[in-house]
C-alpha cells in the first residue's frame, strides 16, 4: 500500500524511503507499548484471580496488595482485600461466639450437676433411712426443694438459649452462606 500510494502522489523516492522508515518505527513503538500493556494487565488479572481462588478456598489471610496496573485493576484489588478482611472478622467473631457457647454449656452441665448430686445424696440418705428425726428430713426437704428451684432455673436457661440458636438458625436458613458466595 506504501510503495502504490508513493507512486500514485508521485512522492520521490527519498520521501518515500522516510515515510517508510517513521511507518515501520511508530508501528514497533505501538506493538511494544500494546505487549507492554497487556502482559501488564495478564500479570495483574493472574495475581487477582489467583487471590479470589485462595480466598474461595477459605484462606481469608491472602491479599492481592498494590497492583499499580491501571486504576480498574487497582480498585478491583482492593476491593477484593477489604472483602477479604470482612470476610476475616466475620470468621472471627463466629469462632468466638462459638467457643463461649461451648464454654457456657460446659459452665451449665457443671451447675446441672451440683443440685442433682445434692438431691441424690439426701435421697439417698432418707431412702436409707440415715436420718429419720423429723428436724433433719425438714431441713433435706427444703434444701431438696431449693435444688429443685435451682435445676428449674437452669433448665429454663438452656430451653432459652436453645430457642434463641433455633431461631438464628432458621434465620440463616433464609441467607446464603458466606463460604458459598465467595467460592
Amino acid at each position: 500500500n506504501l510503495f502504490a500510494l508513493t507512486q500514485a502522489m508521485f512522492v520521490s523516492a527519498r520521501a518515500a524511503s522516510v515515510l517508510a522508515v517513521v511507518l515501520t518505527y511508530s508501528s514497533a513503538a505501538g506493538l511494544a507499548a500494546a505487549y507492554a500493556s497487556a502482559r501488564s494487565s495478564a500479570g495483574a488479572l493472574a495475581r487477582v484471580t489467583g487471590t479470589a481462588e485462595i480466598i474461595g478456598d477459605g484462606d481469608l489471610s491472602a491479599r492481592v496488595g498494590p497492583l499499580e496496573a491501571g486504576p480498574e485493576m487497582d480498585r478491583l484489588a482492593s476491593t477484593i482485600d477489604q472483602m477479604a478482611v470482612r470476610l476475616q472478622t466475620v470468621r472471627d467473631q463466629e469462632q468466638r461466639v462459638e467457643r463461649i457457647r461451648r464454654d457456657l454449656i460446659t459452665a451449665v452441665s457443671h451447675d446441672l450437676r451440683t443440685p442433682l448430686a445434692n438431691l441424690r445424696a439426701m435421697a439417698e440418705a432418707i431412702d436409707d433411712q440415715v436420718v429419720d428425726d423429723p428436724e433433719t428430713l425438714r431441713r433435706y426437704a427444703n434444701q431438696m426443694h431449693r435444688a429443685v428451684g435451682q435445676l428449674t432455673s437452669l433448665v429454663d436457661d438452656l430451653f432459652e438459649l436453645v430457642q434463641i440458636d433455633t431461631i438464628a438458625i432458621e434465620d440463616e436458613t433464609d441467607r446464603v452462606r458466606l463460604e458459598d458466595v465467595v467460592a
